[in-house]
């Protein structure tokens, strides 16, 4: 089980500053379209400047809150699904470096909740074929080390068969 939710702090630092700014720019866009809805509804103008400076301070007071209270909780939100999404990214790349550096015994597992779970098996499927691949070439290898030259061309065209090539 993982229980680092940063695995990949720059990525999920990136996303979470779009999510706030998204939210930001969501913000200040319904601000202003409902002040000026308020400030032109019929009836104002029967307000005194004092009633309407409290009547701004407290619109923008509980804006303020409102904000922020939605802010928190699509941070939050954004948090853990981007951590459901950046840790199987992080495994994937962790198999990649491994099957790159030539260990083959790797095995892709994402826990139950994470997303990408298809494309953990398709990665999955691909790490076993390409070890079935190596284990069947070495065989031939080795089968081909106690035969003759005649034997041993022939061989070779079948060694050749995961790479597709002739």
């Amino acid at each position: 089980m993982r229980v680092n939710y940063m695995v990949r702090a720059s990525l999920q630092i990136k996303y979470l500053i779009v999510v706030a700014a998204i939210i930001t720019l969501t913000a200040i866009s319904m601000y202003f379209a409902f002040w000026s809805s308020l400030i032109h509804s019929a009836g104002l103008e029967l307000m005194s400047a004092g009633d309407m400076t409290a009547l701004e301070r407290a619109y923008q007071t509980n804006f303020v809150w409102v904000v922020l209270i939605l802010t928190a909780a699509f941070g939050l939100l954004s948090f853990f699904i981007f951590h459901r999404l950046v840790g199987p990214i992080f495994v994937f790349e962790r198999a990649i470096r491994n099957l790159a550096s030539g260990d083959l015994t790797t095995n892709v597992s994402l826990r139950k909740n994470d997303e990408l779970k298809d494309t953990a098996v398709e990665l999955q499927k691909m790490i076993d074929n390409i070890r079935d691949a190596v284990l069947e070439d070495r065989k031939k290898i080795k089968e081909i080390m106690e035969k003759s030259p005649a034997d041993v061309k022939e061989q070779l065209s079948g060694l050749t068969r995961w790479f597709k090539t002739e």
